[in-house]
């Protein structure tokens, strides 16, 4: 059984089909693999034509798997996981109908819930279940409500929600489970660009509640994350 070296721990790899792979992390493993994945992508690898990185492992595509694993051995993984930025995030919180399900389940009133929202930073762990949907971590126990029993057919483009130990970003309108507790005006999507998500898996968010009308001012101004930091 063939093992990959990342970030100084022996890894598993577990061939499928004629040109994937799952490299595998060792138990009580302190490595992150959305985090390492982040920096096989950002290394650009020539060969390398799929990979898909979770919690526990990432999946790798190619032609011919050996070179492309040698390839990801020699990645410097600290510089690149070193590079994640922090960011101030604005939140419009608004009166969604969802906040009647979070304080019914977490005891705490919207001016609560939003005051120990704010108490901490979060990371973006990961990226899913559609183009620019970012995972952050982690909400305070007493903040964690469970996933809708009958998910909305609608989310807005923009809207913050909690689910479990997560906030979730709505980069795009879609149909979604969690529940809805503000919207950020900020673009978090460029199209001309590759990957198009402004954020990367690792970066720091820093939440600003922000009102109504500072709400329509930044999204008149059709600023991204980088340009609404730059204002600082």
């Amino acid at each position: 059984m063939r093992s990959v070296k990342l970030n100084g721990e022996i890894c598993e790899v577990i061939p499928y089909g004629d040109h994937w792979c799952r490299i595998i992390l060792p138990k009580d493993s302190l490595l992150q693999f959305n985090v390492l994945g982040r920096a096989i992508h950002t290394a650009k690898i020539e060969g390398l034509k799929n990979l898909i990185a979770t919690g526990s492992e990432i999946s790798i595509q190619a032609d011919d798997l050996n070179p492309i694993l040698e390839k990801i051995e020699l990645i410097d993984f600290d510089r690149i996981i070193n590079s994640s930025k922090i960011f101030r995030f604005p939140v419009y919180f608004s009166d969604h109908p969802d906040w009647n399900f979070v304080s019914e389940h977490t005891g705490l009133n919207k001016t609560q819930y939003v005051k120990n929202l704010l108490d901490r930073s979060y990371h973006i762990d990961m990226l899913g279940f559609l183009v620019g949907f970012f995972y952050c971590k982690q909400l305070d126990k007493k903040l964690k409500v469970p996933t809708k029993n009958i998910p909305s057919t609608q989310v807005e483009s923009g809207s913050i929600a909690v689910a479990s130990d997560y906030l979730g970003i709505y980069s795009l309108a879609s149909p979604g489970g969690w529940n809805v507790i503000g919207k950020t005006p900020l673009q978090l999507l460029d199209f001309r660009a590759y990957p198009p998500t402004t954020m990367s898996v690792n970066d720091q968010l820093q939440l600003e509640a922000i009102n109504k009308e500072q709400y329509d001012k930044i999204k008149s101004l059709h600023l991204d994350i980088s340009a609404y930091n730059a204002r600082y």
